[in-house]
């Protein structure tokens, strides 16, 4: 039975350690591509390009006049495609897009990973140590809930952000944009399992010191 519990344990762990490995893999493939876009940029005296932001789309119609040209790697062949995200400017002046809320938003989402991570790995020693119904359990859990509801409030509002400061660019036509891909649905209803498992766990130890003080 521990051992499964140890093993389910690890699963999660290991889950939420790749995903801020994920995270921060992309968030360094974007400062590279920005980076060597500005060298670039500055080689060929060209005007450094402003902030871009990524806007999620569903065609209204696959016909021509929502497709785009693709080129094959291997036959060098245009291909006919439908892009459900794009890669925008985002217009300087837009808050929505400003480098300090981008900054600031990222932060918290790196800050509640952290803690979450943190609480899974204080929830796996307790149950190593036999302190499955305890204060420490619970505090363990609280702490990985609250932690993946506030990256996942972070993550979700860095993409409705960056929708609005495309939408600044352009409005597009025969395109819906797709506002829920925004959502980070996966990390918020884990979160919120976990403070439901939380609390369970301190309804239960409740009901036991009751019981104590009762006998």
């Amino acid at each position: 039975m521990k051992k499964r519990v140890n093993f389910i344990c690890i699963t999660i762990l290991m889950v939420v350690s790749a995903y801020l490995g994920l995270m921060l893999y992309c968030a360094g493939v974007s400062f590279c591509m920005g980076f060597k876009t500005a060298l670039e940029n500055e080689k060929n005296g060209q005007e450094m390009g402003g902030r871009a932001a990524y806007l999620s789309l569903i065609p209204n119609e696959v016909t021509d006049l929502t497709s785009v040209s693709i080129s094959d790697a291997v036959t060098g062949e245009k291909k006919e495609a439908w892009a459900l995200s794009v890669l925008v400017p985002a217009e300087e002046s837009s808050t929505s897009s400003s480098p300090a809320l981008t900054l600031a938003l990222s932060l918290l989402n790196m800050v509640g990973s952290v803690v979450a991570l943190i609480g899974i790995v204080q929830f796996v020693i307790c149950l190593n140590r036999n302190e499955v119904f305890s204060w420490k359990t619970v505090k363990s859990l609280r702490k990985s809930g609250f932690g993946l509801l506030l990256a996942g409030a972070a993550t979700s509002l860095m993409g409705f952000f960056q929708v609005l400061a495309a939408l600044d660019y352009i409005q597009p036509s025969n395109y819906t944009v797709n506002y829920a891909d925004q959502i980070e649905l996966g990390m918020i209803i884990f979160g919120l399992f976990l403070l439901l498992m939380s609390e369970a766990f301190a309804l239960g130890l409740r009901l036991q010191e009751e019981q104590e003080l009762t006998i």
